[in-house]
């Protein structure tokens, strides 16, 4: 436990009890069910064992997701979508099976005391810890409501074994002393170049368009031709407002705590009061509102509106286990009849497939069409998708498959032309690139020669850079481009590179590389940036395979 927390901050003085840092917490709490993600109400579905974690029972799924909510707070990571928390949340059970796997300890009293204080939410604004933070984090707790305090403790615990494993196993490796110097070398080297261009779209050369080669090109090219299976699908919407069930009125508490967890909501609302209360307010006198009872109206038709939609998302999840769990048919009369009692009308989706289905979002969730595409025979409805607000629910019915077709040529043989012409000018402006860049190297060699003299002649464009490094780029001078110098030498021009839709050419009219040693001023901040690079792409990797090695393939 670390009720000696609590004694510590008691004995530095009594600091007011905040309730701030627990709605922070209660913000973190969104449930990855509700759309397509790791579990199922398919109750003949197998376990997914991850590392001690069945992912297919909801109890040990929300204590997963808990446990990494807590730790994001704790660890300052407050920013994250849907599919980053995921990744996160898999790799810290990962990471604890391999603590376990390597018999890290758990931290004694000393050292989950100098570990706790380290941790970025109990930090003040100088960078140091903040008994208040502590305080009123351990208050938020002692208040009661999703955790407790033994909970967060073992939350704590595990964070810091984590800590160890990641320690010992994002090690950066060997790197060598002369590719560090090159790294600090590289930034300070000064740079004089001339970049001269070629648009694609003026080259326009004759092509003709040989029948034989027209159907050779068909046939090495007809999977790009491929008409992909399309979709016909239906779907059911199920709302907040379609609930008739009486929302009780909360108390007191639970309304402030809806309005703070959601304080974002009413941020329109509570500007318009205040810009109304200075308006009114006398001179150089400031407003004291009491936004809580202000907006309470509005506070309540939100809350009840929460408690409608979660009613409804459980009502969209029970109707699909009704039609598991009573194999029912789709467009049956048991299934018609269905639809009837929870008052549900079929509504339809264009025709779409693979490829168009980005086309069509905003007629329902774009998960619901991912969803969609693996519906079969077998398993012709999908499992619940809500929208971003969590307001609406929908779950769509696979009614039919258009087969894939590939259209014979003479059907698309204006297409088909048109992607020939453009691999042939294609090819053709890579030949022209090496005629170009044979005939610049050669007008370069003439004494008295300037870049811009060949570029005329050549009818290529030309623009000059002097004195700058690569971390202060010039402007309109692509990072790209200097980054295919950087093996060139004084006076070379390089072959064409072709880069967004234009062939290009660098010429290198000056390179001052300065020489670096161990002792300069920047190399240990390189050496330390590449250690930590490397130790965190180690670290990655391996929680990446991890991940892998435990979850079912999506293909």
């Amino acid at each position: 436990m670390i009720s000696w927390l609590s004694t510590l901050i008691q004995r530095r003085g009594k600091i007011i009890f905040s309730v701030l840092l627990a709605i922070i917490i209660v913000a973190f709490v969104f449930t990855i069910g509700a759309g397509p993600g790791l579990v199922t109400k398919d109750k003949s579905t197998f376990q997914k064992d991850f590392y001690g974690i069945d992912l297919n029972d909801r109890g040990q799924l929300q204590y997963l997701q808990d446990s990494a909510m807590i730790s994001n707070y704790l660890n300052g990571r407050t920013r994250m979508n849907d599919a980053q928390f995921e990744q996160q949340m898999l790799g810290r059970q990962a990471l604890l099976y391999l603590a376990d796997k390597m018999s890290v300890p758990a931290p004694d009293e000393s050292k989950l005391e100098a570990f706790l204080k380290k941790l970025p939410a109990f930090q003040g604004e100088n960078g140091e810890f903040d008994p208040a933070a502590l305080n009123g984090f351990l208050s938020s707790i002692q208040m009661g409501g999703r955790y407790d305090q033994a909970f967060v403790d073992r939350v704590i615990r595990q964070d810091f074994r984590i800590g160890e494993v990641t320690r010992l196993i994002a090690d950066p490796g060997f790197l060598v002393k002369e590719e560090i110097a090159k790294g600090v070398a590289r930034e300070r080297t000064n740079w004089s170049v001339s970049i001269l261009s070629y648009p694609f779209d003026s080259y326009q050369p004759t092509i003709e368009i040989d029948e034989e080669a027209l159907k050779a090109f068909y046939a090495e090219n007809s999977f790009r031709y491929e008409r992909p299976e399309e979709f016909s699908v239906s779907f059911v919407e199920f709302t907040a407002e379609q609930v008739q069930e009486e929302i009780a009125d909360p108390n007191d508490q639970e309304l402030r705590v809806h309005y703070l967890r959601n304080q974002r909501k009413f941020s329109d609302a509570e500007k318009e009061i205040e810009e109304k209360a200075k308006a009114e307010a006398e001179e150089g006198s400031e407003p004291v509102l009491d936004m809580f009872n202000l907006l309470r109206d509005k506070i309540l038709e939100s809350y009840k509106l929460e408690k409608k939609a979660a009613l409804a998302a459980q009502i969209a999840n029970d109707f699909t286990y009704y039609l598991f769990d009573r194999q029912i048919a789709y467009d049956s009369s048991d299934f018609r009849s269905k639809l009837r009692e929870y008052g549900l009308n079929l509504k339809h989706i264009p025709p779409f497939s693979v490829k168009t289905q980005t086309q069509l979002t905003g007629i329902v969730p774009s998960a619901l069409y991912q969803q969609a595409l693996m519906l079969d025979s077998s398993r012709y409805f999908t499992d619940v998708v809500s929208n971003p607000e969590q307001t609406r629910f929908y779950v769509a019915f696979l009614e039919g498959k258009t087969p894939a077709e590939t259209p014979e040529l003479d059907a698309i043989r204006d297409i088909v032309t048109q992607d020939y012409r453009l691999m042939r000018k294609n090819e053709l402006f890579v030949e022209k690139g090496k005629e170009l860049s044979a005939s610049l190297r050669e007008a370069l060699k003439q004494e008295g020669a300037t870049v811009e003299a060949a570029a005329e002649t050549l009818g290529l464009k030309v623009q000059s850079y002097a004195d700058f490094t690569i971390r202060e780029l010039p402007e309109g001078l692509n990072f790209r481009l200097v980054n295919e110098a950087e093996t060139m030498k004084v006076g070379e021009t390089s072959d064409m590179i072709t880069l967004d839709n234009t062939g290009f050419w660098i010429h290198v009219a000056d390179k001052k590389v300065p020489e670096i040693t161990e002792d300069d001023s920047e190399y240990a901040g390189m050496l330390t940036a590449l250690e930590s690079y490397s130790g965190a792409i180690r670290l990655q990797g391996l929680i990446n395979d991890l991940i892998s090695a435990k979850m079912p393939s999506k293909g």
